[in-house]
Order: structure tokens, then sequence, then C-alpha cells
């Protein structure tokens, strides 16, 4: 893409949302992106803008968030763009264009800022138009937008629209509820997600249809492939960061971040030489604290989302797919061996925060976690989280005192295969463990932050009572 004019004549590259290629010549691009249509006749050597008659943001600039080509006349083109919202029609090869109002009588003008973006598809035939409005309302058009059927309503947050090309009333819609699919061409949807196992409807990220109707949906962590129009998932491919799926025919592509990798480095004293560099676990993997004992030994702690990362051992239960697992893992000194790798997990997930070790070499860890069911050990301060339940109300509309998240500490074992003690650290609102230290008697400090006034303190603490407004307040333990 060309330098967008202004400072000098360099700007950031614009945020590309969409690409439609002409049908009939390859080399014919348009991208939607949020400095105005661009077009290349070249096949991207050279662009020029097309978006005279699309509506420009307050900086007199076009913002455009997608852009269809019809398979079927190749001098018609619909777009879409935002700041404001609008959708719109070309009939020239994109040179003009001209805005398209799905409405039906009565009904209500846009909200000033709204929850749903404007969503266009072209049906399986190549030319009926289908509009998702910013009012949640799913609309037709038989006739290139000239007048408008009003199908279902109440479709918020859509993302996509997605036609099955074997069954056109078959429609999918990826919106705020998850997966819904509709058998009548759109005038009724219900929630498929939600009856998915495994797959909760917030955990939909991507759809597509090939050819043939399979449907294939894209989670946070997986790829699913359904060939009863998503009655039964089969997990395809494990692919978290997933960013898109798109069908050609019968094959299916997919888009994702490459996963992250952790590592460890050692230097000798004057930093000039590398002792040993290695990387720890499988992907998605992160290390959030990191010593070395007076041996050499060195034991980090982390997350990860890793069906390969090193175990020796496992406590707790197996966190389930796309749910992240706490780690605390010891490598020799020279970095060629592990002495211990224990992973620990819950129904919910769990995360460590924070290590610290004491003289001896035995491991500390803070972490944060949903699972009710996190391993702890008999003699714990707090063996399981409070039954009672958050009395504090919702403070404003994206306040929510009730986290669910609840601290723990844990003292690993001499030999990291289980807990000399494993602890709740919380109240009935929730706790989030950050810190940790032990000092030379044995005796450890938490840090972290709470929502809950009933977390739990001591009798002669500083200051006892919950300070009360503030989200969130600081706090400090010894365990």
């Amino acid at each position: 893409m060309p330098a967008a004019p202004g400072n000098g004549g360099i700007m950031p590259a614009p945020v590309t949302s969409n690409i439609a290629v002409d049908p009939v010549d390859p080399s014919r691009v348009f991208v939607a992106t949020s400095r105005g249509l661009y077009f290349s006749s070249q096949g991207g050597q050279s662009w020029g803008l097309r978006d005279l008659g699309l509506t420009s943001a307050d900086s007199g600039t076009v913002y455009a968030t997608s852009v269809i080509a019809c398979p079927i006349d190749r001098t018609l083109l619909y777009a879409t763009t935002g700041r404001p919202m609008g959708l719109f029609k070309s009939t020239d090869n994109g040179n003009t264009w001209q805005a398209l109002n799905p409405s039906y009588p009565g009904e209500p003008p846009p909200p000033p800022f709204p929850f749903s973006p404007m969503v266009v598809a072209l049906g399986p035939n190549g030319s009926d138009l289908y509009v998702v409005d910013t009012n949640t309302n799913f609309f037709k058009s038989v006739d290139n937008g000239a007048t408008w059927q009003l199908l279902a309503q109440g479709l918020y947050g859509t993302q996509a629209v997605i036609f099955d090309p074997v069954n056109p009333n078959n429609i999918y819609v990826l919106d705020s509820l998850g997966l819904q699919k509709s058998v009548d061409g759109g005038l009724h949807f219900g929630t498929l997600a939600a009856s998915l196992p495994g797959i909760t409807p917030d955990r939909v990220q991507q759809i597509a249809v090939d050819a043939s109707g399979t449907l294939y949906v894209g989670s946070n962590s997986a790829t699913y492939v359904s060939t009863d129009g998503g009655s039964t998932l089969t997990m395809v491919a494990s692919t978290p960061s997933l960013h898109s799926l798109v069908t050609l025919g019968d094959r299916v592509y997919g888009g994702f971040d490459t996963p992250a990798e952790a590592f460890v480095v050692k230097w000798d004293p004057t930093g000039t030489r590398m002792l040993y560099s290695t990387f720890v676990g499988g992907d998605r993997t992160s290390i959030s604290g990191l010593k070395a004992d007076a041996q050499g030994n060195v034991t980090l702690t982390g997350t990860t989302y890793s069906s390969d990362f090193p175990v020796t051992k496992r406590l707790g239960s197996t966190s389930p797919t796309g749910a992240p697992s706490a780690f605390v893992t010891r490598l020799s000194p020279d970095g060629t061996k592990l002495i211990y790798s224990t992973v620990v997990g819950g129904s919910k997930g769990v995360l460590a925060t924070g290590l610290t070790l004491d003289s001896s070499g035995a491991a500390f860890v803070v972490g944060q976690t949903q699972s009710a069911d996190f391993p702890t050990t008999p003699n714990a301060v707090q063996p399981t989280v409070p039954t009672t339940s958050c009395t504090r109300p919702q403070n404003g509309f994206f306040v929510f005192p009730n986290t669910g998240i609840h601290t723990f500490v844990i003292k690993m074992s001499a030999n990291g295969t289980g807990f000399d003690y494993a602890t709740f650290l919380t109240g009935s609102c929730g706790s989030a463990g950050q810190g940790i230290v032990v000092d030379s008697t044995g005796q450890v400090m938490v840090s972290g932050s709470t929502t809950s006034p009933d977390f739990p303190v001591s009798a002669n603490a500083y200051q006892g009572a919950f300070p009360g407004p503030p989200e969130l307040t600081l706090a400090t333990e010894r365990v």
C-alpha cells in the first residue's frame, strides 16, 4: 500500500480490514482500509483511492471496513464504512458510490454509538444481498439494495454471515451469543455453539463453510469440523490465536499467530559469554518468575497452554483445552537437564504470577485461578474458596467486583513432586495474588489486590478494615 499523505508524506500504514478480488480478472484488487478504499488494476503494483461518495469520518478520511465484489456482475461492488457506519453500492467498478439504507417502516434511527457493526454478505447465488444493520436487524435484498425484506432481529455484535452453498436456507451467524444457525433463510436463528461439547459461545472466533456444506468452527484454541450442520463437531487441528478461516472449494485455510516460546539464557559474570541458552516447554508458554539457588539450579514458574509441555509430575486436574496451567520447573546448573517439571491444573485453568526460593532452595509460588478444585493440602490456611456470595453490587457498566478469580500460594516439596502446602488466599469477591517473598526464617509474604471486603486479615492488622469504594486494594499476608 502507498504511504498516506501528511506529516511530510510519511504516516503509519493504514489498517487493512478486507480484500476483494475481481472474479474474472484477479489482477484487479480492492482493499478496504482505515484510510480509504484502495484499488489496483495491476495486482498490487500500484494503487489509487476509489472512495468517492463513501462517508468520511470527522478527519475527512474514509474508514472502509469491508468491500465485496459481485461474482456475476464485475461492475457491481458493495462496501461498508465505520465512523460513521454505512452501507454503499457502486455500479461502475468503484469509481463512485451511493448510500443504501436497509430499513423497515418505523425503524428507529441507529444509536449514536452502535453496539453492532454493519455487516454485509452475498448469498450463494451471488446476487442476493444480506445485511445486519447497526440496530441488529437482518435484511435481504433481491434487487441490489433497492428494496429490503426484514428477516431476523437481535443479532448483536455480528462478526460474520456465512451461507451453506448446498442449502441456501442454512445461514450461520457469528455474533455476541456465539455461533447461531437459521434453517429458514434467516427468519429465525438459534444458538448452536451453546450445545456443542467443549466450546462455549464466547470461544467461537471464526466460521467458514466449504463447497460441500461442511462447517468449520474456530475457537480460541482449536479448529473443528462438522458434516451435519453443526450438530456435532470433531477437532481437526490445534490453532491458537486464530484470526481467520477461509474456504476455497473443498479446502479451508486458517490464519493465526505463531505461538510464543519461552527461553532461559545464562551468561558469565562479565556478560560477554553465553554459558547456555535453552527453550523451555511447548508452544504458548510464558515465564513469570525465575530464581537461582546457591548450587546454580534455576527454578522458573509461569503459565502454559501447551499440550506437550515437559512434565515429570501433574498435580490437580488437567486444565481443559484452551485453559492455562501453571508450571514449576527446575533446570540443572548447566541447563542440560530437567531436575523436575511440575504442572498444576484446574477445571477452569491456573495462572502462576510469582516465584521465590528460601535458603534451602525450596520453591514458593503465588498465582491466580478460577478453579474451585485447585489442589490444596489438608493443613491449608484456606483449603477452599469461600462459599458465601459476593455482597458488593456492580459499580458502573464495566466494573464487576465479583471477579471469580482467587489467589493461591504453594510451597513445593524438595523434589518437586508435591506440595509441602497449598492454600487459597481470597475472599468471596475474589483476589489476585501478584508478588511473593520469603525471609531468612522461612516466613512467606504475599501481596496482591482484592475486591473482597471479607478478605482474611489478622487481628492486629495495620489496616484491618476494607477501604470501601476503590475497586482494587493492596493486601499483604503471611502464610
